[in-house]
């Protein structure tokens, strides 16, 4: 029986033979002709909620890029020879998807904005939520430094914008967008399409934000739709 969770299974999307004919690429199933529409604008609502993405994963590929293959080198002695032959595999940084993500996605149509935007959507719920509870006190403070706080939002408005954020997580949530992807079991940060062989790293994947992160206190998104022992062999 053929182990489909193995790495080099034929069924996963790097394992695919090129389409020379077609002059398409392995993980693609069509011609190179550029990311699909769906992709395009999955990248253009990233950029919107994430600018320059895609420059910060160009930056990282390029600072640790040699310095991750010298180290594996050394702790693993891995070469890629075979008698006096040596085999060259290149690292892409690619627009598009690997098909499990554009696959995932795809039923999440028009929810793009929401997803890319939900650690926005989760602090605009937190917030309101603060200033609700704290309303009076706000005001006070305003008045006491001068401001006019006759136009200022009334605690039903901004119960209302907590109501409205919260509403709007919940949808994502009945979605399930989350859990769908991070239920894919497939390398889909990068890949390295061994029949090529080349390894391509996925920007919009790697770039995509779901929440902020809590450890470097950056303010920089972290992916955190793949599970905990999500395989990143890229």
């Amino acid at each position: 029986m053929p182990n489909e969770t193995a790495w080099g299974w034929q069924g996963r999307h790097y394992a695919e033979e090129p389409n020379r004919a077609a002059g398409g690429w392995p993980g693609t199933r069509r011609p190179p002709a550029g990311p699909t529409p769906a992709e395009k604008r999955w990248a253009e609502l990233l950029e919107q909620a994430t600018p320059g993405a895609k420059d910060q994963v160009t930056r990282a590929f390029k600072q640790w890029n040699n310095i991750l293959r010298d180290y594996l080198r050394t702790e693993t002695a891995l070469r890629l020879t075979v008698g006096d032959d040596a085999q060259a595999v290149p690292v892409r940084i690619v627009d598009g998807m690997p098909l499990p993500f554009a696959d995932a996605i795809r039923q999440f149509e028009d929810l793009e904005w929401l997803l890319l935007n939900r650690p926005l959507v989760e602090a605009a719920a937190k917030g309101a939520g603060f200033l609700e509870k704290s309303h009076g006190r706000a005001l006070d403070l305003l008045a006491s430094q001068g401001h006019n706080v006759t136009d200022a939002a009334t605690a039903a408005q901004v119960a209302g914008v907590k109501s409205l954020a919260e509403d709007l997580l919940k949808v994502l949530d009945k979605a399930g967008a989350v859990q769908q992807i991070a239920g894919i079991n497939e390398d889909v940060l990068g890949a390295y399409f061994f029949r090529v062989p080349e390894i391509r790293l996925y920007w919009i994947v790697i770039g995509s934000p779901t929440k902020p992160a809590t450890t470097t206190g950056s303010g920089r998104w972290t992916w955190c739709c793949a599970p905990a022992n999500a395989r990143t062999d890229a």
